[in-house]
């Protein structure tokens, strides 16, 4: 946990493409938060597939999947008596939308995703956080509460178990709750003056 660097934040829009599916708000600061890359070759191709959740333009949240496809394909050139074998590759990538949620009309501040990329938090400037479940195509809310009375949560961050989010607010506080049981377990606050912009679990 800590206070982020004022010029760190990165530029989103390498993300995603606009003009691809024309409703992400891609600009400079936008909440977005990616899964672990799961892989898988047959033969001579090899698909590379991200999950990520992303603010829509409509204050919402989008759960997108990027796809790369490598092909690999060997090549003989040459006469009977001298020839040369190559391989040649070639790489296409595709963004689809999986599902959506609409949100509660206020400009998303935080979007949280789990290793599994089935659950998905995200925060607004309302101070509100929701659950959501990937399932059949759909985001459902399974929860909505404020974990920081009236502050918002800026940062949010999920364990590599999936059971428990630590968030992160401009009360100058850190929550960590059970995602399951819905209550928090530890609550934290840092000895800075600023707003909490940047947490994360140890790794274990």
């Amino acid at each position: 946990m800590g206070d982020r660097q004022p010029g760190s934040r990165p530029t989103r829009a390498t993300y995603v493409k606009a003009a691809t599916l024309n409703a992400f708000y891609v600009g400079r600061g936008a909440p977005l938060a990616l899964t672990q890359t799961s892989t898988s070759t047959v033969g001579d191709v090899t698909i590379d597939d991200v999950t990520y959740a992303c603010a829509t333009a409509e204050g919402g949240v989008a759960l997108v999947r990027s796809r790369t496809t490598t092909t690999t394909a060997a090549k003989t050139q040459g006469s009977k008596k001298q020839k040369t074998e190559t391989k040649e590759t070639s790489v296409t990538s595709s963004v689809s939308e999986l599902a959506r949620y609409d949100g509660d009309e206020e400009a998303l501040t935080s979007i949280a995703i789990d290793r599994s990329g089935r659950k998905v938090f995200c925060a607004s400037r309302s101070g509100h956080v929701t659950r959501l479940e990937y399932e059949s195509s759909t985001l459902r809310r399974l929860k909505t509460w404020q974990p920081h009375k009236s502050s918002p949560v800026l940062d949010m961050a999920i364990d590599n178990t999936g059971s428990l989010l630590c968030t992160g607010s401009a009360d100058r506080t850190a929550r960590v709750w059970d995602i399951e049981r819905g209550y928090c377990t530890h609550a934290f606050r840092g000895a800075h003056g600023g707003a909490l912009t940047a947490g994360a679990f140890y790794p274990s």
